[in-house]
C-alpha cells in the first residue's frame, strides 16, 4: 500500500529540513574556523623592553616552539649543535584554547622564523604573515621587520632612500625647494620666479605725460 500524498510531502520535508541543518552546521564550523585563525601578526608589546608578541593556533599540537635566526634562537638550537633543543622559544597554551604564544624580546632589525610543531616533528610557517622568503628546503620563511621606534612591520620592506646620500629628498618626496640668495633684495615687487627679481610686467611711464606706455603706444596722447 503506497502513501498517501499528504504523508509522502512530510516526509520530503522533513528531509529538506534535516540537510538545511547539516549545511547549516558545517557552514556554520569553516566559518568560526576562518574568524578563528586571523591571528594578529607579531607585533610589540608593553611587557618589556623590545617585546615582541607572537601567537600561533594549533589546537592538536602538544608543544609548539617559535624557532628564528636571530642570536637567542638559532633556529632552536638546530645551527650551532644540530640538534633541536625544545626548551627554546617554547611557547605557552595556558588556557588550552589551541592558540599558543609567547613574548621575546627582539631588537629592530630584520628576521626569519617559523614554528616547530611536536618537538620539531614538523615545522610551519606563520599563516598570519604574507611575507615570507625561500628557506632552502622547499618551503617558506616568515619574514618580521621590527623599524626603530615602531612597532612590527611583516607585510613590507622598508621604503627606498635616496641614493645621492643623507639629507637629499627621496624620489617620493615633493617638498619644494626654495633658493637660497645673499644680500638684501632692492625691488619692492618680487617676482614669483625670483624673490629678489623685479617682475617684467611692470610697465614704464612716460616721463612728460606719466602714462603707461609700450612699444606700440610710445606718444603720449591728450
Amino acid at each position: 500500500m503506497r502513501p498517501s500524498h499528504p504523508v509522502r510531502a512530510r516526509r520530503r520535508t522533513a528531509m529538506l529540513l534535516l540537510a538545511a541543518a547539516a549545511l547549516l552546521a558545517l557552514g556554520g564550523c569553516s566559518y568560526s574556523r576562518i574568524l578563528r585563525n586571523r591571528l594578529p601578526t607579531p607585533h610589540r608589546v608593553d611587557d618589556f623592553e623590545h617585546a615582541v608578541r607572537f601567537v600561533y593556533e594549533a589546537p592538536q599540537a602538544r608543544h609548539v616552539n617559535i624557532c628564528g635566526n636571530w642570536d637567542e634562537n638559532g633556529w632552536c638550537g638546530t645551527k650551532a649543535s644540530g640538534r633541536f633543543d625544545h626548551a627554546v622559544g617554547s611557547m605557552q597554551d595556558d588556557d588550552k584554547d589551541g592558540i599558543w604564544e609567547i613574548v621575546l624580546p627582539l631588537k629592530p632589525g630584520r628576521y626569519q622564523y617559523k614554528f616547530a610543531i611536536d618537538w620539531g616533528i614538523r615545522w610551519e610557517r606563520d599563516q598570519n604573515n604574507p611575507l615570507g622568503e625561500d628557506d632552502g628546503f622547499g618551503g617558506q620563511n616568515s619574514i618580521l621587520i621590527l623599524h626603530v621606534g615602531r612597532g612590527a612591520c611583516p607585510a613590507r620592506e622598508a621604503p627606498p632612500q635616496s641614493k645621492r646620500g643623507p639629507g637629499h629628498p627621496g624620489p617620493r618626496s615633493f617638498e619644494p625647494v626654495l633658493p637660497t640668495t645673499t644680500g638684501t633684495c632692492s625691488s619692492a615687487r618680487p617676482s614669483s620666479r625670483h624673490p629678489c627679481r623685479p617682475s617684467r610686467r611692470r610697465r614704464r611711464r612716460h616721463p612728460s605725460c606719466g602714462k603707461r606706455w609700450s612699444r606700440t603706444h610710445s606718444r603720449c596722447r591728450g
